[in-house]
């Protein structure tokens, strides 16, 4: 499944609905590849439910922070105050709903997701409890998609 995503600034907020279409797009200011990296997991990993996710920014926000939101109807509005704090913000969600985890760059646990539904009724607000997050051991040869989908 292909996801546009267009985000715009408005009064501090902005989401982003996911639709079926050919092509990933981000209009955002700052947005990058990163972004889409995030939107192409998701959809890869809970499949017909993406269709369900919103990405919003929220200026509000503290730093890298994120926000859940979902509806009665079944969707969800993961708010992030900036790119960083979206991407974080799916990764966090990825992990802690849909029980993904990411052991080593080489290992995903992905659990059978073929009946899974997002969770209703989420208000949820975090910020990574540190501002400066690195895995170190000696040279920096670290996978950079294995450090994303950590929160590095």
């Amino acid at each position: 499944m292909k996801t546009e995503m267009k985000m715009l600034l408005a009064a501090g907020v902005a989401c982003a609905m996911m639709a079926d279409v050919s092509a990933v797009t981000v209009e955002m200011p700052g947005s990058d590849r990163v972004v889409d990296f995030a939107v192409k997991d998701m959809e890869r990993l809970i499949g017909a439910q993406a269709d369900r996710v919103k990405l919003c920014l929220d200026v509000s926000l503290p730093p890298q922070g994120w926000r859940f939101l979902s509806a009665a109807d079944g969707s969800l509005a993961i708010y992030g105050r900036d790119g960083l704090g979206v991407v974080n913000g799916v990764y966090a969600f990825l992990e802690k709903y849909a029980g993904v985890r990411w052991f080593a760059p080489d290992t995903e646990c992905v659990p059978d997701l073929a009946n899974w539904k997002l969770p209703v009724g989420l208000d949820e607000r975090e910020t990574p409890a540190f501002s400066q997050r690195e895995a170190f051991v000696s040279t920096d040869f670290m996978d950079p998609t294995w450090r994303l989908r950590n929160r590095e």
